[in-house]
């Protein structure tokens, strides 16, 4: 069964990562012939159960998936990030990032003590309520971020797989608390009773909404469980986007550390 690419560069690379990644006598001479695109990763998923080489390649899985990614049509849909501000959203980016999925970001807004690695943002999402959204055809494929308030804007011509971050809400509020503090803001506009019966209010409604739209599919993540149990959650994020990502890289960005508002706990910087 011969493994078929699109160009000659593409044959090139996958004659290096053969020697590079299977040291068998066998596979240095696998042919690569080019014919019909978008089989590769097929054909290459049959040549490894054949083979028995699943022990080997796990600790170059990273490389795989990075292997798969180059050939592998990208996805008819738009990889969505979501969630209220301050719920997980950013380091969710950087997990799809480590994991080999493209972002679609800018640097508009700079990294801050609020958000150390960056909070991920491409700036044309906040126009997407004035119709403003020709970039969307552009982000199939990739992950863009987009807060809740925002879904209902995006266009219904194209499909959608939603990350949803749900965190603590008490957590929420105390991450912001600090953020308008740090600006120099009044966090005392609005009590935080009220606050959290409006969050919670949006949230039950956003992915109510969701779940009504044909183009959108929905995958809530538990931002809390997920600092607790990284391996269980990587898992079934890779899987929701067509296990074509690297879960171990993924589950490197989830830094306990950085989880600084617990609730019932004063924010520490």
């Amino acid at each position: 069964m011969p493994v078929s690419l699109t160009n000659q560069s593409s044959c090139a690379t996958v004659a290096l990562w053969l020697r590079g990644v299977l040291p068998y006598a066998g596979w240095v001479a696998v042919k690569v012939s080019i014919r019909s695109a978008g089989t590769l990763a097929a054909n290459a998923d049959f040549y490894i159960a054949q083979k028995g080489l699943t022990a080997h390649l796990k600790d170059r899985c990273a490389m795989w998936h990075q292997l798969r990614a180059i050939f592998k049509p990208a996805p008819a849909f738009v990889t969505v990030v979501s969630g209220v501000p301050r719920s997980g959203t950013s380091m969710m980016m950087r997990m799809l990032e480590a994991g080999g999925m493209a972002v679609l970001a800018d640097q508009w807004r700079q990294a801050d003590p609020d958000n150390p690695q960056g909070y991920y943002e491409f700036e044309r999402v906040k126009q997407l309520e004035k119709g403003a959204h020709a970039w969307v055809g552009d982000a199939q494929g990739k992950a863009v971020k987009v807060i809740s308030a925002l879904l209902e804007y995006l266009p219904t011509t194209y499909h959608y797989r939603v990350i949803f971050m749900e965190r603590d809400l008490a957590e929420v509020l105390a991450s912001q608390r600090k953020m308008l503090i740090r600006r120099g803001e009044d966090p005392d506009q609005i009590d935080e009773a009220t606050i959290r019966q409006l969050l919670t209010t949006h949230v039950a409604q956003v992915k109510g909404w969701l779940a009504r739209q044909p183009n959108f599919q929905l995958l809530a993540i538990d931002y809390n469980q997920m600092l607790k149990e990284p391996q269980r959650f990587v898992t079934q994020i890779n899987h929701f986007l067509d296990d074509g990502l690297a879960p171990d890289a993924m589950a490197t960005v989830i830094d306990p550390t950085l989880y600084r508002n617990r609730r019932h706990a004063e924010p520490t910087d």
